[in-house]
Formats: structure tokens, C-alpha cells, sequence
């Protein structure tokens, strides 16, 4: 054909789809695309139906973002509120140096960010470490006069712990006069990078002051005994969950104290722990086992560990 316009590659993508061959209608999707052809709403319906037929979930989100960026793409009136909705759905599907570009192209149109545009652009950042991007984003909220809102200094607190840069975290935690659960729950960025103690010490405080503790937090606290060797404090603390705080446990805490006790080379305990709750198909609970195998060089629990995580 001459000319192969968006029609011709619907039929094409439906012909496939009607033969029950989902992967090559996707296919056929990215090589239109390939070729600069835009799709219309007859093309994405039938290349969404083409994905759940081959159970592929990611390109079928990356037809529903195709449709959001064509539509956002074609508005007149681009207000605060329809950037922040793409920026934040960047971020939040992992595409964030895309989130970081689109807040650059709002302001150069001279839309100005508002606490949620610039909160969910953080969150971008804290996932790639991006610090240079954050602290930029840090300036822009101080010189818009954002900083006090718990949006944006909860996730500036997130994003300095989960990058590394503990002290500029702990200097806005420190100047904030309320403290939410949302700021709390960067515990987890001190143990990731070594400050398990600031990490238990922020619990305390966190404590000290009335705010409760939720699941999130517990899995920063019991992260950061795992790799203190804290194994009696590990155990209060998984306890208190539900004991104290009506917390049901999730399959992240039960890793955890694996992991506290196994890095500790109780493997009796780990054995005892993994039969009482009941863990004893859960993967991740025998790959952490398994590394703290090899680091206690116990070959013989090591192999166990091994056929249970196969």
C-alpha cells in the first residue's frame, strides 16, 4: 500500500485479534507507532483487547498512558490542576525523569505549581535518588512558600532519606512544628543508608510525642534492627504491632523478622518463626534465608532454603 493510515493498521491489528493472536496485534501497535501513526479510539480499544489476550499488563498501560498524553496533548486550557494529574501519573508509574521534564514545560507556560505538583515530582525523585532534581524542587518550594505544607515537606523528608542525604532530611523534620505520620514513615531511608540508630532514635521521638505508629513505619523500625543485629528489640517491636498498636501484620514485616533473625544466625529461631506463621511458601522469606546462609556459611540450611525458594 502506498499509504498506510491509521485505518488500515486497525484492520490489520483487528484481523489478528479476531484470529486470537494478542502478541502480534501488539506488535503491529508498536510498529505503527514506529512509524509516527497515531492512534484513534478503535486502534487502542482493539490493542487493549490484544494485551489481555497475551496477559501483557505493561504495554496495555502504556496504551492508557498513550491515550492520557494525546488527550492531555490536544487541551487548549492546561490548568495546574490537569499538569499535576500527568506529573504525579509519571512519578507514580515509575517514569520520573518525565514527571521532572513536564513541571519544566508547565512553568515555561507559565503555569505555577501548586503543594500537590510539586509532592508528587518528589516522589519521582526519591525512587531514581535524584537529589540535584529534588533540591531544586526544594528551592522552588521554599521560594513559593510551600515548604510548610505536609505534602511537600513530607515528601522533601522522604526524598533527602531515601537519596542518602540524612542531614538535610533531619534539618526539616527538626523544623517542622507538626509532625505527621507521612514524615515518619522515612525511618525506612535512615536504615537504607545506614543510620539505624537515627532511625530507632526518630521511632522513640515519634513515640514521645503521641503519633502513632502504622504499618509502614514498623517495616522502617524493624529494617533498621536487622541490620543493627537488635534481635530482642526486633522482637518487641514485630509484637507490639498488632499487641499494642492493632496493626495486622503484613508479608514485609514477617521478612523483616526473618531477616532480623537470620542476619543474626538464629536459624533454629528462623525455622521455629517461619512453621508458626505459617510462611513456609513465601519466597522471599527463603531468599532472605538463603543469603544469610551463605553469609554464616551454614551449608546445610542453605540448601533447604534453597529447594523451598525453588
Amino acid at each position: 500500500m502506498p499509504e498506510q493510515d491509521v485505518v488500515s493498521w486497525t484492520a490489520l491489528i483487528q484481523g489478528f485479534v479476531a484470529q486470537r493472536n494478542g502478541r502480534q496485534g501488539v506488535d503491529l501497535f508498536c510498529e505503527m507507532r514506529k512509524k509516527g501513526i497515531s492512534p484513534n479510539e478503535f486502534t487502542v480499544a482493539t490493542s487493549l483487547k490484544a494485551c489481555s489476550m497475551c496477559w501483557d499488563i505493561s504495554f496495555g498501560k502504556q496504551v492508557h498512558a498513550e491515550v492520557i498524553k494525546e488527550v492531555f496533548a490536544k487541551l487548549i486550557n492546561r490548568d495546574v490542576f490537569t499538569w499535576t494529574v500527568m506529573i504525579t501519573g509519571f512519578a507514580q508509574t515509575e517514569k520520573e525523569e518525565k514527571a521532572i521534564k513536564f513541571l519544566n514545560s508547565m512553568q515555561q507556560e507559565g503555569v505555577r505549581p501548586n503543594e500537590f505538583t510539586i509532592a508528587g515530582c518528589l516522589g519521582g525523585c526519591s525512587r531514581i535518588t535524584a537529589s540535584e532534581s529534588g533540591r531544586q524542587l526544594h528551592s522552588m518550594a521554599l521560594k513559593s512558600g510551600l515548604l510548610p505544607d505536609m505534602f511537600v515537606s513530607g515528601a522533601l523528608v522522604d526524598m533527602y532519606a531515601k537519596c542518602g542525604c540524612i542531614e538535610d532530611a533531619e534539618t526539616i523534620l527538626k523544623e517542622l512544628v507538626r509532625h505527621d505520620k507521612v514524615l515518619w514513615n522515612t525511618i525506612r531511608g535512615f536504615s537504607l543508608h545506614g543510620q539505624g540508630d537515627k532511625a530507632l532514635e526518630t521511632f522513640q521521638k515519634m513515640k514521645d510525642e503521641g503519633n502513632l505508629p502504622d504499618d509502614v513505619t514498623f517495616i522502617g523500625v524493624l529494617f533498621a534492627c536487622s541490620h543493627m543485629d537488635l534481635v530482642e528489640e526486633g522482637k518487641q517491636h514485630f509484637n507490639s504491632l498488632s499487641n499494642v498498636y492493632g496493626v495486622t501484620p503484613r508479608d514485609e514485616h514477617y521478612v523483616c523478622m526473618v531477616d532480623i533473625l537470620s542476619h543474626a544466625g538464629r536459624f533454629a529461631d528462623v525455622e521455629s518463626f517461619v512453621e508458626a506463621m505459617k510462611l513456609t511458601s513465601n519466597a522471599l522469606v527463603w531468599e532472605n534465608v538463603l543469603g544469610a546462609c551463605a553469609k554464616h556459611r551454614n551449608v546445610k540450611f542453605g540448601e533447604r532454603a534453597a529447594k523451598k525458594a525453588i
